[in-house]
């Protein structure tokens, strides 16, 4: 199937349509702001780490939205304040108890150019 996203959704964040698509994230993906860990763009990108998506649900209504932000309002300066007013949530995901289950989506959001703090101190510094 064609991906329906267009490049005016795009501009900026570095990741195209044909990446978007490679992931299975569609233009259907990017209407849901449930919050959800199961729906939407996190339901695509759950399978990458599931332990964490299990282990932290708090994070996923930040990440989905940091998520979409950077997809639709221009990378990172629109994702950066969600997840830096959602720090405990996020943070989960970086605790010594979660970080291992957390770090295969963190690299692989990295290998899109999506450079999300990887520690509490890096997140602590970025939200500076």
């Amino acid at each position: 199937a064609e991906c329906a996203l267009n490049a005016l959704q795009l501009r900026g964040t570095g990741i195209n349509a044909t990446e978007l698509a490679l992931l299975g994230i569609e233009a259907a993906d990017l209407e849901d702001t449930s919050g959800s860990c199961d729906t939407g763009l996190l339901g695509k990108i759950k399978p990458m780490a599931p332990s964490c998506f299990r282990d932290c649900p708090q994070a996923c209504p930040a990440l989905g939205g940091a998520l979409m932000a950077y997809l639709t309002r221009g990378g990172m300066p629109a994702a950066r304040p969600i997840i830096c007013a959602s720090q405990r949530q996020y943070g989960c995901a970086l605790s010594s108890r979660h970080i291992l289950d957390c770090k295969p989506l963190i690299s692989k959001a990295a290998g899109f150019g999506v450079r999300l703090p990887d520690s509490w101190h890096s997140l602590k510094a970025w939200c500076r």
